[in-house]
């Protein structure tokens, strides 16, 4: 046998060897292409859904949300979903983790704030949805630390929505408090 030939046979040899090692004693590859492989997928996924139906998931969550049709937010939302409100007011929340808590965050303020919230304008970029909304409603005065028995009031806002593999998994607003406040007016 030539010199090039035993050469080629060894290497050869080698490069099976150490393969056959790496695919036999190494299950992490497996896991980490894995776990890569769902990460590309989830991606692809909202690559794939076009804007209107992201929009359509983020419009879904977000009337099922402020109408309490929890089980409806269920089919549309991770389980591991972040709620955020930058603007928030002290007593409130600035951060939510987890859509159960977020759900039950939104069952006890809105069954006290009786608000009803209408969706002005919406747009999609990339995985996000920009909903510009206005929420408006009649309560106990005391809820808002306000004299009488009830008030009305209405509020504005910026809420991004962003939308994974066809699930919400983050929803951050941006609320006009100052706004909120001025706009109250005593119920007869």
């Amino acid at each position: 046998m030539n010199k090039t030939l035993s050469k080629a046979l060894i290497l050869l040899s080698l490069s099976m060897l150490l393969l056959v090692s790496c695919n036999k004693n190494d299950s992490r590859l497996d896991k980490t292409y894995e776990s890569q492989k769902k990460m590309n997928n989830s991606q692809n996924n909202t690559e794939n859904m076009d804007k209107s139906n992201l929009e359509e998931v983020a419009k879904t969550y977000y009337n099922a949300l402020y109408s309490s049709n929890f089980n409806k937010v269920k089919e549309v939302a991770s389980p591991n979903l972040t709620f955020e409100d930058p603007t928030a007011l002290p007593d409130y929340p600035e951060k939510v983790a987890g859509l159960d808590s977020l759900m039950k965050f939104f069952q006890e303020s809105s069954s006290a704030l009786n608000m009803k919230m209408k969706i002005i304008q919406s747009y999609t970029s990339n995985d996000r949805v920009v909903i510009f909304q206005e929420i408006t409603g009649i309560t106990a005065a005391s809820t808002f630390g306000q004299d009488g028995d009830k008030i009305e009031y209405k509020m504005q806002g910026v809420t991004v929505i962003q939308v994974v593999g066809g699930l919400v998994v983050r929803h951050t607003d941006y609320m006009d408090y100052k706004g909120l406040f001025a706009s109250f007016k005593p119920v007869k």
